[in-house]
């Protein structure tokens, strides 16, 4: 696991000196592996991607499209909680770069998040903590997506 994080957090140092235009592969690698029918790379293509976004997200603005197309495949991945983990952490890293496309499409992915987090409470409740975070840079960033949610939200908080 250690290893995993490791090589993940080298390729997100290589992405920020190198954008993702100048590594194609890297891009092809996430995209294989994120879409993969094994779980274990499932888990290794959403940590890679989680961490060299994190690190490097202005990098991959002109995928974001692209990412929020695969977050709502991916956050309904409850077989494997760690997908879903490294998927609210993806998206909790771009939702401050977010323009009014990806907005739009993440709208309708908030009762997805509730249902993701709630999977994550059952397996690692730390994670599921961290998780919640999404919620907080939405209400900084881009507060319209969720005032149509905000009472599930609250419900969700308060159960």
């Amino acid at each position: 696991h250690k290893v995993r994080h490791s090589v993940a957090q080298l390729a997100a140092i290589i992405v920020k000196h190198e954008t993702p235009e100048k590594w194609p592969q890297l891009l092809q690698f996430i995209t294989q592996w994120t879409k993969s029918s094994v779980p274990e790379e499932r888990q290794v293509g959403m940590l890679l991607l989680s961490t060299v976004v994190d690190i490097s997200t202005e990098s991959f603005k002109r995928h974001f499209r692209e990412l929020m197309r695969l977050f709502h495949q991916t956050l309904e991945d409850h077989d494997n909680p760690l997908v879903v983990f490294y998927t609210i952490q993806t998206l909790t890293a771009v939702v401050s770069y977010m323009g009014t496309d990806e907005v739009n499409m993440m709208r309708p992915m908030i009762p997805k998040l509730l249902i993701a987090i709630q999977t994550l409470i059952q397996h690692n409740q730390d994670q599921a903590s961290e998780a919640m975070e999404v919620f907080d840079e939405l209400m900084e960033s881009e507060v319209s997506i969720i005032v149509p949610y905000l009472s599930q939200i609250v419900h969700f908080c308060l159960e």
